[in-house]
């Protein structure tokens, strides 16, 4: 049991204080008059840091009890901490976590006596040295100090102005709860927290748990005490302080557990669908885990904004961006409704897979995210079955696969040796590929079967830690064989199979599938492509108009599968409801079957799956582009909304590929294939339509209207433009951002003008946003430069213009693809030559991200200006040399694909015979 807590007036503990300077001062305390009980330590040099990342295991934490005095306008605070401990060895040294914090005094309580201790500051970590030894045993450890409040960061404690107010927020994930207080900071010390806030009165705090006690100050303050909480890591551990307005929300599941959004004031009421859908996603996962939510409440408090992440988990008190939370009528669109459920069903998944169970180490990242992940279709496949959620899986296996294919590519295992580590972790691989190893063990095991050994998980590592090998154990228990195994060699190795499927039909004979894997790797990429999973295949397959199934695991190089049924199959799909992680590659006539005889056969989930493997094989060379774009141009029309949306992803031809005459001939391929359908949708919404209309259009009429070049669309967004910057709630709110998208993309120095003199003087963030999106995507030089200049000129947040130099972000069917050269060029041009100024105003992790303003180059030349420009920078941007690393690859990558490709686009579009088939690995 870890002590009591025994608290002592603040003068006595500030009579007991030893300061200790900042980083960079000397290492020498001033004298204090002697304390009765109180020994001090003599001054002693600076201790030398523990090697590694980790803290000694000597000291293990049982409580922390955190005060802080908190002012939203203020660029600082000040607080004291008490942490209990267990000491398993005596030592006169011990190491915590602190970063851009002043320690103004350290002891160690045993009992009645207090040794004051020598505080030592070094990169993320701090030491208390003491007069003399002390332990085994139980100690309290005792710090005062002061810290920073940011107005650049997301991370640590910082502050954002909204609607003329300030409000205070914290986001502690991944390593910046050291940020704001003393702390052990690794993911294993999960321990009971108790928080108190010294705030103005007149403000809302909240935390994890409920507020206690509360007690108002004549000085105008009020101090609120939060319950203790249930034993979490201290990156889950947040709160905020501000002016908020309140909604609530009605009470959720078995426990019927409180639940309310904290919005900016005055917006309460664009929380609405926030509030109404909330607690019925979390019902729908605890009918999953079979258990209740596992916290006192549920609070979900508005961001403002942010910039490296969208949401976060802590425990009892999700924070959210204010655009995923938040919005007007206007705003309030299908796409948004959709999205902000996705985003409560991950984080709420957390409640459990990360808070409840928490992994022990950073290297286990994917056990909190890559299941969230996977319990996004789980939770709202129930609550919303027409959504498509399982289709919605197969479109971010595909997301997933595409980073995989890079040599530089991660495992979701990765050992974790370095800060830069822990940040590259928090990735694609880490969050979609382990939601598709998920659901490919899951499809092959049984879904109930699977379900009880995750059940088992939680319930055996409750309030705990967990592990790999733990989860592994659960469901191998549950399954009654081991799946270690096969698990592992998707988690341990980074790549996706090529799995290539050959149909074998010899007269008299059974028909057999032939399999063989292999990495799949681009063309023109070094690297092996010897690696071997142990792959589960199921194949589907219909012989004389009756459908088998057969599943195997592939565990060598080849395997070869019996085909039950007489005479030779009419189709055959090796990769059953698409729910394998691999890609396909189908010899002979498989393909042709498949989207001739099969079409009508095959799921939605299953033709989008296959497309998808279409397009990644053209990307890697594997196939030429030509191959692809035909098969887009028959899925064109296609009554699903997700493949129609995957065929405009599979006729997406980068510019720079486009050469001649091509370059002329693909608008004109475009509209000719897709022009009719994004034309009769038009650019606004009709009475009666279902959702997955107003889902397609604006996606089909940014991609006929932009990379096609439509008129009658250029047309229609120009005047929808024009109407919304007089009146934003006059146009359909579902094509808000296709109308300024396409609008921006043609647009001309006078709306240039009209966008950025709206910019600057728009107090809505929401509307700045919008006018931003179409700002981003121009491709007038000139205008590219204005843009560049803006950002530079800082009018309004640097974290709000960032945007200006993502080019390329995708969104809505405008892809990097379309980039014209000369754009990419003058926005690496700009970001390599002002970096040190636009990283000065953006937060930390923020600094990597601009590498990838290179990403879109595909020649030497620029590739080379790239490695020049950000070379010498990527050991001072956090992650910076993956993603150094990722980028020139990308540009390799590009040039190899653009000599395989190019000939094959020009002849397709010039309506002449192919060349000669691509290379293949």
């Amino acid at each position: 049991m870890p002590l009591l807590h025994r608290s002592l007036p603040l003068l006595a503990l500030l009579a007991a204080a030893c300061a200790t300077p900042p980083p960079g001062s000397p290492d020498k305390a001033p004298q204090d008059p002697p304390t009765p009980g109180i020994v001090v330590a003599p001054q002693l040099g600076a201790p030398q840091p523990p090697a590694g990342m980790r803290l000694p295991a000597t000291v293990k934490p049982l409580l922390q009890r955190v005060e802080l005095t908190i002012t939203p306008a203020s660029e600082r605070f000040e607080g004291t901490t008490e942490l209990d401990v267990e000491l398993t060895a005596a030592t006169d040294t011990l190491w915590l976590n602190a970063r851009d914090l002043t320690v103004t005094r350290g002891s160690v309580r045993m009992g009645d006596a207090e040794l004051r201790g020598q505080v030592s500051l070094s990169p993320e970590r701090m030491a208390l040295r003491l007069p003399r030894a002390v332990g085994p045993g139980q100690v309290t450890l005792r710090f005062a100090f002061t810290g920073k409040v940011s107005n650049t960061e997301d991370a640590g404690i910082f502050h954002q102005k909204e609607g003329g107010d300030w409000y205070v927020m914290t986001q502690f994930e991944e390593t910046d709860a050291r940020r704001a207080f003393p702390c052990f900071d690794e993911p294993s010390a999960k321990i009971p927290w108790e928080l108190t806030l010294h705030v103005p009165k007149d403000l809302i705090a909240v935390s994890n748990s409920p507020v206690a006690s509360e007690e108002t100050a004549a000085d105008g303050t009020k101090r609120l005490r939060f319950a203790r909480t249930r034993p979490l890591p201290s990156y889950l551990v947040a709160f905020g302080v501000g002016p908020y307005d309140v909604v609530e929300a009605r009470p959720a599941g078995a426990n019927k557990v409180p639940m309310r959004v904290f919005t900016p004031r005055g917006r309460k009421a664009e929380a609405a669908y926030a509030a109404r859908s909330s607690p019925e996603i979390l019902e729908s996962l605890e009918a999953y885990f079979g258990m209740p939510y596992p916290y006192e409440k549920l609070d979900l408090l508005t961001i403002p904004l942010t910039v490296h992440f969208g949401a976060m988990e802590n425990a009892g008190l999700v924070t959210v961006a204010s655009s995923r939370l938040l919005a007007r009528p206007e705003n309030d669109t299908v796409l948004f409704q959709r999205t902000w459920a996705e985003y409560a069903a991950h984080e709420f998944a957390h409640q459990w897979f990360g808070d409840l169970v928490t992994l022990a180490w950073w290297n286990d990242i994917w056990l909190n995210e890559s299941f969230a992940s996977w319990m996004e279709a789980r939770a709202l496949e129930p609550w919303q079955p027409t959504w498509g959620e399982r289709v919605n899986e197969v479109e971010d296996r595909d997301r997933a696969a595409r980073s995989d294919t890079l040599v530089s590519a991660r495992r979701i295992r990765q050992p974790i040796e370095s800060y830069d580590d822990i940040n590259n972790a928090f990735d694609n691989i880490t969050y979609a590929k382990g939601a598709s190893i998920l659901r490919m063990f899951e499809s092959y095991l049984g879904p109930e079967t699977f379900r009880k050994g995750v059940q088992l998980y939680l319930h055996r590592h409750a309030y705990s830690t967990a592990t790999a090998a733990d989860f592994l154990a659960a469901i191998s228990e549950a399954t009654g064989r081991d799946v270690a195994p096969a698990f592992s060699s998707f988690l341990d190795q980074p790549g996706v199979p090529l799995v290539t499927a050959s149909l074998s039909c010899p007269r008299g004979k059974p028909a057999t599938l032939s399999l063989a894997q292999q990495r799949l790797l681009p063309v023109g990429t070094s690297g092996s492509t010897d690696a071997r999973w142990q792959v589960p295949v199921c194949a589907r397959w219909s012989t004389a108009g009756k459908e088998h199934q057969a599943c195997t695991l592939l565990t060598g190089a080849t395997a070869v599968v019996p085909l039950e049924g007489p005479g030779c199959p009419e189709w055959v799909l090796p990769n059953a409801r698409y729910a394998g992680y691999y890609r396909l590659k189908l010899e002979g006539t498989m393909l042709h079957d498949l989207v001739t005889r099969g079409r009508a056969s095959l799921t939605t989930a299953e033709t989008v799956g296959l497309l998808g493997d279409v397009g990644a094989l053209a990307i890697a060379g594997r196939l030429p582009q030509a191959a692809a774009m035909e098969l887009a141009a028959r899925f064109a029309d296609a009554g699903e909304r997700q493949v129609a949306e995957m065929a405009i992803q599979l006729a997406q031809v980068p510019a720079v590929f486009l050469e001649g005459g091509a370059a002329k001939a693909y608008p004109q391929w475009i509209r000719r294939h897709f022009g009719a359908r994004a034309r009769a949708l038009g650019m606004a919404s009709r009475p009666g339509e279902n959702e997955d209309t107003r889902l397609l259009r604006p996606v089909l009429a940014s991609f006929v209207g932009i990379r096609g070049q439509d008129p009658e669309l250029i047309a229609s967004a120009r005047e929808m433009t024009q109407r919304w910057l007089q009146n934003p709630a006059s146009i359909d709110p579902d094509m808000t951002e296709c109308a300024l998208g396409i609008a921006g993309w043609f647009a001309d120095a006078r709306l240039h003008t009209t966008l950025v003199e709206r910019l600057t003087s728009s107090p809505d963030r929401v509307i700045r946003g919008k006018l931003l999106s179409a700002l981003s995507v121009v491709q007038d030089p000139a205008l590219v430069r204005a843009n560049m200049a803006l950002v530079l000129a800082r009018p309004i947040d640097p974290r709000e213009l960032s945007r200006l130099f993502e080019i390329g972000r995708p969104r809505e069917g405008v892809t990097p693809k379309g980039i014209l050269p000369s754009t990419r060029q003058l926005v690496f041009q700009s970001v390599s030559e002002n970096y040190d100024q636009l990283t000065a105003g953006l937060p930390e992790r923020s600094a990597a991200l601009l590498f990838h303003s290179g990403a879109y180059f595909c020649d030497a030349g620029h590739r080379q200006a790239v490695a020049t420009a950000f070379g010498p920078r990527v050991e001072k941007a956090l992650g910076g040399k993956r993603d150094l690393a990722q980028v020139l690859e990308a540009v390799d990558l590009c040039i190899a694909d653009r000599v395989v490709q190019v000939p094959s686009i020009s002849a397709y579009l010039a309506g002449k015979p192919a060349p000669a088939k691509t290379p293949s690995r």
